[in-house]
């Protein structure tokens, strides 16, 4: 029993870590990911629809965990991933339009196959 109770404290300090991480990584929504400059940011001669067609697809193609949402807004379109389990959003790009460009931002945060996604991303330029 004095072998369990002497490690209480460090388990203790291991779980308050443990919420305290989950919770701010869990509270990420599309607005807030986007309080950091973007990740990657292009243009490219093509229509806004086109381009986001193209990244939704790539990025179904790559992330088999879940659905691609896509989103039209004021200036074009938003596309991202929302992990409901845990994580919130692991990754958003903004296409928007301006005359016959199309701007493109994507921001993200840490995540396994963080590489790939933003390959998918790209060819889309």
């Amino acid at each position: 029993m004095k072998e369990i109770t002497r490690h209480i404290p460090l388990l203790k300090s291991w779980l308050a870590l443990t919420v305290v991480i989950a919770g701010l990584v869990a509270c990420s929504t599309p607005s807030s990911r986007r309080d950091e400059p973007p990740e990657i940011s292009f243009s490219v001669e093509r229509p806004a629809l086109d381009v986001t067609r193209c990244i939704v697809d790539a990025w179904e193609e790559l992330w088999r965990g879940g659905p691609i949402t896509m989103r039209e807004t004021d200036a074009g379109y938003e596309i991202f991933y929302h992990d409901r389990d845990a994580w919130g959003v692991l990754f958003l790009a903004d296409v928007d339009a301006q005359g016959e460009l199309s701007i493109v931002s994507y921001y993200d945060q840490w995540f396994l196959r963080r590489e790939k996604i933003r390959e998918g991303l790209l060819e889309c330029r």
